[in-house]
């Protein structure tokens, strides 16, 4: 039942070009257990697959114009978009915080000597912040 309601949330709102009422996608289709609609509402926001606006409307990436992807790598920053294609350079600047295995919406996408590159606009579930690697200590001569 509750892929049910998350198809018909995801087609409710991919119907109209702009953000909607949280009731107004309720109402659209036709559920009656609101928990059920939040719990889905939370889950394709996870997913990357509905965002929420900042002024709490329901909307699709591709209708905000944004590129829902994942964090690959964070010495060259590279996201690899969800819904497949080539991963996308993003500089350090314009990472906004996220770290590898955050879900991220990006932005201002285009081309560069570096291939495709972008913007993060949020980061929509930050990562495991378990990081591995080895530390060494070296000595300092003193002169």
């Amino acid at each position: 039942m509750k892929e049910n309601m998350k198809s018909a949330i995801l087609q409710a709102i991919e119907e109209h070009h702009e953000a909607l009422e949280p009731s107004e996608v309720f109402q659209k289709v036709q559920a009656s257990d609101f928990q059920q609609f939040t719990d889905s509402v939370k889950q394709l926001q996870q997913d990357g697959k509905l965002i929420i606006t900042k002024k709490g409307k329901l909307s699709s990436p591709k209708i905000s114009g944004l590129t829902p992807a994942k964090i690959v790598s964070h010495k060259f920053s590279f996201a690899r978009p969800l819904d497949g294609g080539e991963d996308i350079y993003i500089s350090a600047s314009d990472r906004k915080r996220a770290l590898p295995g955050d879900l991220v919406m990006l932005h201002k996408l285009g081309t560069s000597y570096k291939g495709i590159d972008g913007v993060v606009e949020r980061v929509v579930v930050k990562g495991s912040r378990l990081i591995t690697g080895t530390l060494s200590r070296t000595r300092m001569a003193c002169e």
